[in-house]
């Protein structure tokens, strides 16, 4: 469309305020500010950061408008002016149009441009209609205009007005004025907006221009629009105002050193913004699996999610929290939950999924992003991994580097007392033993919890905490008003710096909290009964960054702690105890008996399990052991044991032993198939605990240990291992039924880029008996490659019995 401008004053105008365009002599020429607007060609393109607005649950709209009209109250009088004057535009006439230099056409050289800035995967930009340009800030990107006659230095000027959001703003509104000093070579490294005249071709009227945009601008979606300016003799000088329709995608950039998320190993840059699989783990610190997870951030509509995703998070406010990486790591890992703003998806742990879906079956993030655009609803149900993967897509799309990291043995401090706490009362029914107080005992401790990692500068804390900073979007506990977690410097965490943003207190107990058991005595005192140092914060892992094509795992513990047990480490710890929000009076433990559940491992579904405790006496006189018991019951990843008649598999109560000094016994316990069989719950997970009281002193030893038993898993294998383009591959599944009895309403499922499929999900019509394997051949044709040329499937097979078994497949090359 067109505008037209008449003139105004003379004035220096430019991106920062201060440029103008110099003439043949060097010396500077006054631009024209136009006092008056015409309208020509198509009507504006409404932002849209707008649009979105109208398609948000009621209560969204209504939170929304309640902010924007305190929002109208403190409206500067420039802004004001402004917009009133952008609403208020007048069509220009095809005379006055034609009289001068305008805009015909621009190429956007997308394909140039978008290999330039890494964005040539996202697949809106090489649509064959309408192609998304996708830039990041803090780069230079080239445009090429035609204009309706040759340019001319001395009777033309030409600004370039890019505009993002609704309000009129310093940070939204940004006018950046042509320098015409043609230069050979890319523009030089420059730090605010700039537009550089490259090359002119007055024969086809023909002119090339690259434009650097700054490196601290909001992300979002930018509308450009071209001033022409026209010197008339002895008349007045007007200007037209050419707006592109073209959707302008500006992306933070890990690659540009002065964006505040520049990541300097570039390499890896090609993990943590660029790779669209990756995998999470799970299991426990004794069985680690890897489960691949497509995140998709290329795929189509996937970034235009993101964004709106964001802009959501910020209640459509587009400002400059949207141009700070930390501020919008911290909307990221509030907005992807449900529990605040209606987020993304909804969390549950209580194994009820009927009107939903198991987070067990999701295999990526693309579905729960589509289904999520298509609703605007919180989409049921995810856990801790989908939560992650979910944030992996979001941060990699917007050019955030961000990977997915799983603590083994995470706990979940609820007080700020950077302790995990157990706490035990005397059992009113059972005079002379203790049981565990439900009042008191809300810390836990979960197989394993899945949170992400993100890197940029921290401005806003002390030298030394720039780098990697976990965010974690499972809504776990509240931090600002609001469940969000982070970004928290892994610097603050190592060093039990727990008063450093954001929430480094709960993220240091997750990885580092000694683990105690109280005993809350009749004069309300709590009574140390056992400290255990070292059971938290267990093989911290990642994906390995530097092999995109695999899922291979690496330790990162070392990056969250010092070694257990040095005199760092414990130092670290006392640290972050210091800062400790409990208020308790403490009476110190005795320490004379050690109670261990040795390590249990390798335990298959349908195979008995043998649980040895070992208990020794750690002090110089003899100690009699009484009233000593284990229980065992179903529990899920979550560190959440169901203590119910449903989940209780097996309680042993054992015959009083004495220990002289330093004596050790082990105590053995058979749990046989037929005890768990129909109690388990997702992920197999059982918690073995063990009581005992000391004769001599009174005191009570406790230990609890969790295990679980190995699910089968789906044996997938492609051939042949180099494929091209449109040939047909065979997949060759397979799964062992494990159980005594069939495995019933079974289906399958395959997730491939490569073969166009999004989980798609097939049915099996005949139950696996018994101690049998489900075997399946099937052809499926490769439509396309993946960006490293590689590809890895994940098979999903669900039944009543055992849900959500999952397996991924060898690794094939793809060719064109």
């Amino acid at each position: 469309m067109y505008a037209k401008y008449k003139q105004g004053k003379p004035c220096d105008s430019g991106a920062t305020g201060t440029q103008s365009k110099k003439g043949s002599k060097g010396t500077k020429k006054a631009r024209i500010v136009p006092n008056k607007i015409k309208r020509y060609g198509c009507k504006p393109k409404e932002p849209k950061s707008e649009l979105e607005k109208k398609h948000q649950p009621e209560k969204v709209k209504e939170k929304i408008k309640e902010k924007e009209e305190k929002a109208r109250l403190g409206l500067d009088t420039t802004a004001d002016v402004v917009s009133a004057l952008l609403g208020v535009l007048e069509d220009a006439t095809e005379e006055e149009i034609q009289g001068d230099i305008h805009v015909k056409e621009i190429d956007f050289l997308i394909p140039e441009n978008t290999k330039k800035h890494h964005t040539n995967r996202y697949k809106s930009t090489f649509r064959k209609e309408t192609p998304d340009l996708i830039l990041r800030r803090g780069y230079s990107f080239r445009m090429r205009l035609t204009m309706d006659r040759p340019y001319d230095k001395d009777d033309h000027d030409i600004n370039f007005v890019f505009k993002i959001g609704a309000a009129i703003t310093r940070t939204n509104h940004v006018t950046v004025p042509l320098d015409e000093d043609i230069q050979d070579a890319d523009s030089k490294i420059r730090h605010n907006w700039h537009a550089q005249l490259v090359s002119m071709d007055k024969e086809k009227n023909i002119i090339d221009v690259e434009i650097t945009i700054a490196p601290d601008v909001i992300i979002g979606q930018w509308l450009l629009s071209i001033e022409s300016f026209t010197k008339h003799k002895g008349e007045e000088t007007g200007s037209l105002l050419y707006t592109s329709d073209q959707d302008i995608l500006v992306l933070l950039n890990p690659w540009c050193p002065d964006d505040k998320c520049y990541y300097p190993t570039t390499k890896q840059l090609d993990e943590y913004v660029l790779n669209p699989i990756g995998a999470v783990y799970q299991g426990n610190y004794k069985q680690i699996c890897a489960k691949r997870w497509r995140f998709g951030q290329f795929d189509e509509v996937v970034v235009d999610i993101c964004l709106m995703i964001l802009n959501k998070a910020f209640d459509w406010e587009i400002g400059t929290k949207l141009a700070n990486p930390v501020e919008i790591a911290r909307a990221i890992s509030s907005i992807v939950n449900d529990c605040d703003n209606y987020g993304v998806l909804k969390g549950r742990w209580d194994g009820k999924y009927g009107d939903g879906i198991s987070p067990t079956v999701w295999n990526g993030s693309v579905k729960i992003l589509k289904k999520y655009d298509e609703t605007r609803m919180p989409v049921m149900y995810g856990q801790c991994w989908v939560f992650s993967g979910i944030v992996v897509t979001v941060c990699r799309a917007l050019g955030l580097p961000c990977k997915s990291v799983t603590n083994f043995a995470s706990a979940h401090d609820t007080d700020g007392s950077c302790t995990k706490d157990y706490v035990w009362i005397d059992d009113p029914e059972k005079p002379g033993k203790l049981k565990q107080s439900d009042k008191h005992t809300n810390d836990s401790c979960w197989n394993f919890h899945v949170w992400n990692e993100v890197w940029m500068c921290r401005p806003d804390l002390p030298n030394g905490f720039d780098g990697w900073q976990v965010i974690d979007a499972t809504p776990q506990e509240r931090s600002g008003g609001r469940y969000a977690c982070g970004p928290c410097p892994l610097a603050a965490v190592k060093e039990g710096d727990c008063v450093m943003k954001y929430d480094s207190k709960f993220v240091f107990a997750e990885v580092n909290a000694d683990t105690i058991h109280w005993l809350i005595t009749s004069d309300k005192k709590w009574k140390k009964l056992f400290t255990a140092k070292h059971k938290v914060g267990k093989c911290i892992s990642t994906k390995n960054p530097d092999d995109p094509n695999t899922l291979e795992r690496i330790d990162i513990t070392s990056c969250y702690k010092h070694p257990e047990g040095s005199q760092r480490e414990r130092d670290a710890v006392h640290k972050a105890i210091s800062s400790s929000t409990a208020d308790r009076d403490v009476e110190e433990e005795i320490h004379d008996v050690d109670i261990d559940i040795k390590d249990i491992d390798d335990v298959y579904m349908g195979s008995n399990v043998e649980i040895r405790i070992k208990v020794k006496n750690v002090c110089e006189e003899t100690r009699n052991i009484k009233d000593m018991e284990a229980d065992v019951f179903s529990m899920r990843y979550n560190g959440r044991c169901d203590t119910s008649p449903k989940g209780f598999i097996k309680r042993e109560e054992f015959s009083p032993f004495e220990l002289g000094p330093g004596e050790e016994k082990i105590i053995k316990m058979l749990i046989k198939y037929e005890d768990y069989d129909d109690k388990l719950v997702e992920q197999g997970g059982m918690e073995v605990k063990a009581l005992a009281l000391i004769k001599e002193t009174g005191n009570a030893i406790v230990e609890k240990e969790d295990f679980r038993v190995r699910r089968p898993d789906v044996d997938v294998v492609i051939s042949p291992e180099t494929v091209a383009v449109n040939d047909e591959v065979t997949i060759t599944m397979k799964v062992k039924n494990p159980l005594r009895r069939p495995l019933t309403k079974c289906r399958y499922t395959i997730d491939s880029e490569s073969m166009q499929l999004n989980d798609e999900e097939f049915t099996i019509e005949k139950d696996v008996p018994a101690n049998t394997e489900w075997c399946l051949t099937v052809k499926k044709r490769v439509w396309e490659s993946t960006l490293f040329g590689f590809e890895c499937i994940t098979v999903g097979f669900d039944c009543a019995e055992i849900p959500s078994i999952c397996g991924s497949s060898n690794t094939i090359s793809i060719v064109w």
